[in-house]
């Protein structure tokens, strides 16, 4: 990303995203604050995605990053049509206030957002039951 001027393809191309994927485990496991001060060209980039030579290899989780940045682009043509909801689920208290304004700067204020901190707490808020052995499909 320092080979490039960014700000000059931003201007004449109103469409385009910058996407970086970083191996490094920094970038990849820290809030963006803590990894913006280390690394500050990661404040360039429209989306980040954690990869490696495994499970998250390039190759491998191509198609959900371009998923993603329609996504990005379609939310930021459309900002009147939808609402989303998204449930964070999370027993680490923490996490979420530090991914929260970046998530919120991607899709603006167009989505609710529900913490919970159980699976428990996520199936009553999805599906309005106490237990798994309430919804259909599973053994009593």
């Amino acid at each position: 990303m320092s080979l490039a001027d960014i700000d000059k393809i931003r201007e004449s191309n109103r469409d385009v995203l910058i996407i970086l994927l970083s191996f490094v485990g920094l970038i990849q496991h820290s809030p963006p604050s803590v990894a913006l001060k280390e690394y500050p060209y990661t404040a360039k980039a429209d989306l980040i995605f954690a990869v490696d030579n495994g499970d998250f290899a390039p190759s491998k989780i191509i198609t959900s990053v371009i998923r993603a940045a329609e996504d990005h682009l379609n939310i930021a043509r459309h900002p009147d049509i939808s609402r989303f909801i998204i449930l964070i689920v999370d027993d680490e208290p923490s996490w979420p206030s530090q991914f929260l304004p970046v998530l919120y700067r991607i899709i603006g204020q167009r989505a609710d957002v529900k913490i919970t901190r159980t699976f428990e707490e996520a199936i009553k808020f999805m599906l309005g039951v106490e237990h798994e052995s309430q919804i259909g499909g599973f053994p009593p």
